[in-house]
């Protein structure tokens, strides 16, 4: 009890001890706010990843219930290992969240690109993390039945080459500022489609 007495306060309390108690004070309240928000953000960005699993594997056709989606976004796993599309879903989002995660932690280069292929058909029987073995063409189905050729792919034989030009090319660009990332992205998406 004799802590507690004005003349010991007054004599234990300096101003740099007390301005200290504040700043403590303010940096449990930022960190409460913090944790607030962070809960916040985390819940936004699970949403987010399972919307932008759903939607992106629904232009490919590769669809499953919101149930199956919400158990396969919990678990990590598809259901159904012989379903593809629970397995597509499944690698998708692993790859979402490694991206998440570690973003700052992964060089773009073409062994990224591999890895992120590995990771999405992880589940898959085929498997991923090789470049094509076999030709194909950028084909664009019309109402009528009719088709037209949008784009001539690299042959399986020039991908790796094509994609190591590719992303010295994405590189140098970003480095010299050549315009705006996100232009550099899109045209980076359309060349590495083809």
């Amino acid at each position: 009890m004799y802590s507690f007495k004005p003349e010991v306060l007054d004599r234990l309390l300096s101003h740099g001890i007390t301005k200290a108690v504040g700043f403590i004070h303010e940096a449990r309240g930022k960190q409460e706010l913090y944790e607030k928000r962070t809960k916040s953000l985390e819940a936004l960005r699970e949403a987010a990843i399972i919307q932008s699993t759903e939607s992106s594997n629904r232009l490919e056709n590769v669809v499953v219930s919101q149930e199956v989606l919400r158990t396969i976004s919990k678990t990590g796993k598809p259901i159904n290992r012989n379903d593809r599309n629970e397995a597509e879903i499944a690698g998708y989002l692993d790859v979402l969240n490694t991206i998440h995660n570690s973003q700052q932690d992964m060089p773009f280069t073409p062994n990224l690109v591999l890895q992120i292929h590995r990771d999405l058909m992880q589940f898959t029987r085929e498997g991923g993390g090789s470049w094509k073995k076999a030709p194909n063409q950028i084909i664009q189905r019309h109402a009528d039945g009719s088709e037209t050729l949008r784009a001539h792919t690299s042959p399986p034989h020039l991908v790796a080459d094509h994609m190591a030009q590719l992303h010295e090319s994405f590189a140098h660009a970003i480095n010299q500022g050549m315009a705006d990332p996100l232009i550099l992205i899109a045209l980076y998406v359309l060349d590495f489609l083809c």
